[in-house]
């Protein structure tokens, strides 16, 4: 271990925390860890940091610490460790990376002795509740689209003109609205099953859940767990809040909400449903913007209006929506090869993701590419689902030896390649046969690339090397 001090009494030096405005609720911590320092508890780091320099953090990570960040920390007079050991115990407030598991064993022994374990988002929760900045709370949750509900609801609030922090899962985390001196109207939070499993005060005024399918059940242990966590969004509800439910979805239909229940699905028994080409809110009818393509997409945008519809009338809603554009590597047809629509699916990382993806293409001849590090789900489903509606596969990556057996099973074509340069010259003998090429991984990116930015960064460079100028 690397450090400033031979122990951790630095942790006692007084700190001016009433700045923080902890002498108005039961933060009395002096000694902070920070176990993991990924991007959301490199930004607590740094924000907290801003308002208090004297605080001191000590930061626990399993994996090496890059160069620049331990001469950062030593400057700060910050201690760090490349491993988590019971070191930590030695703090008042741990403060875990979403990624870190809360039922690791160190963890359990923390909480045990009594230490306070939360993310972020809980710890910035309770810092504006206690210091009465507290804006209105949406939180959206969700295997799949999540992200472009966040989008649509962020559209919307804005457009009707409310100050708003967009944050979490998403973009910025949410402890970087404590740069802000003011009090927002809302703050729209993506949420993650890794940031909600051990919320205990976390209130949201309106709870948005899109749909639940098999995901991360390598960090859950199992899909009930997965369920579970993702539930929690609805937990500290009160009969004021609302919340917004697909009750499409088998594992959200029966779900019993203490906030108003907004259902929404493709059934009129629900508050929100589509008919046809109107959207039908409450038994008012609207007509669903000509940009909102896809049945995911019509999903997302019952979510938002959803989200919205106690603070924005939804024809104002649907009006600012016309001019909604979904965002990067999200079904993203970025090139055009002698008809062939090449499309970056990279945000997909799970079957159900990739099996919305392919509906959408339905009726053309399909090229499927899954890539990545699969998460204990069972891929079967997915494969069933897609078998009618595709004509080939490549599969890389660490998800080829896990979905191989399956494709044969029912009798798909498909090769298995090891790097991209490696699937686009397997691809460009092929490309004849094909209408679309989708890249919709299905897997987390994290066998080979940073994340699905990245992912689909590189696919698309290696497109263009390839095919482009060649039309």
């Amino acid at each position: 271990m690397e450090r400033r001090e031979n122990s951790l009494q630095i942790f006692n030096a007084e700190s001016s925390l009433r700045t923080l405005g902890f002498e108005r609720c039961d933060i009395t911590m002096r000694r902070i860890c920070l176990l993991g320092f990924g991007k959301s508890n490199r930004a607590f780091y740094n924000v907290m940091k801003s308002i208090d320099p004297e605080l001191v953090f000590f930061v626990s990570e399993k994996s090496k610490i890059p160069d620049d960040l331990k001469e950062m920390l030593s400057r700060n007079n910050d201690l760090w460790e490349e491993n988590h050991t019971n070191r930590i115990l030695d703090c008042d407030l741990i403060i875990r990376s979403p990624g870190v598991n809360p039922n690791m064993e160190i963890l359990q022994k923390a909480l045990k002795e009594g230490i306070r374990v939360e993310t972020e988002v809980e710890f910035t929760y309770r810092f504006l509740k206690n210091k009465g900045t507290l804006p209105t709370l949406i939180g959206v949750t969700g295997t799949n689209g999540k992200t472009t509900t966040v989008e649509m609801v962020e559209m919307v609030m804005n457009e009707a003109g409310y100050s708003i922090f967009t944050g979490a899962n998403i973009g910025k985390p949410f402890c970087e609205i404590l740069r802000f001196d003011g009090i927002y109207d809302f703050a729209i939070l993506e949420l993650s099953s890794f940031q909600l499993a051990d919320i205990e005060e976390l209130h949201l005024d309106v709870a948005v859940i899109t749909n639940i399918e098999e995901d991360h059940i390598d960090w859950h242990g199992n899909f009930e767990g997965y369920i579970r966590a993702k539930l929690r969004i609805l937990e500290n509800q009160s009969e004021s809040d609302l919340a917004v439910l697909n009750v499409d979805c088998e594992f959200l239909r029966n779900v019993k909400t203490t906030g108003e229940l907004v259902s929404f699905s493709m059934k009129p028994e629900s508050r929100i449903h589509v008919d046809k080409l109107d959207l039908v809110v409450d038994g008012r009818r609207f007509s669903i913007p000509k940009n909102i393509k896809g049945k995911h997409n019509l999903y997302n945008l019952m979510a938002s209006i959803g989200a919205t519809m106690r603070f924005v009338e939804p024809s104002d809603a649907l009006r600012y929506l016309e001019r909604f554009k979904t965002s990067e590597h999200r079904l993203e047809e970025f090139f055009d090869y002698n008809g062939v629509i090449f499309v970056n699916d990279s945000k997909s990382t799970n079957g159900s993701s990739t099996v919305s993806a392919v509906e959408y293409y339905k009726g053309r001849r399909i090229c499927l590419i899954l890539q990545g590090r699969p998460k204990g789900e069972n891929y079967a489903k997915m494969v069933k689902r897609i078998k009618d509606m595709v004509s080939f596969i490549f599969t890389m990556g660490e998800i080829s030896e896990v979905v191989a057996p399956i494709l044969e099973i029912h009798g798909l074509k498909y090769e298995r390649v090891g790097d991209l340069d490696e699937l686009m010259e397997s691809l460009k003998k092929r490309i004849d046969e094909f209408d679309v090429v989708l890249f919709s991984p299905s897997a987390s990116s994290f066998d080979i690339f940073e994340n699905y930015e990245d992912r689909g960064k590189k696919f698309k460079e290696k497109v263009l090397e390839w095919f482009k100028g060649e039309e």
